[in-house]
């Protein structure tokens, strides 16, 4: 299980998935994998993925 710093922005699809959710323009998302479209049950759409730049898969969620 990855716990994510106190302050960190988080985001739950509707499988239950928590991830870390980063800026569009950053690091983590020019190196995520197994990227994919989710629909939030508010209707916001978010692309998710899993970034190993800090070595390990850590969850991703971007705004498109």
């Amino acid at each position: 299980m990855i716990r994510f710093a106190r302050n960190a922005q988080t985001m739950t699809d509707p499988s239950g998935i928590e991830y870390l959710a980063v800026k569009a323009d950053s690091y983590h998302v020019r190196l995520a994998s197994g990227v994919r479209r989710v629909t939030m049950q508010d209707g916001t759409e978010w692309a998710v993925g899993y970034s190993r730049a800090r070595g390990f898969a850590c969850p991703i969620a971007w705004r498109p």
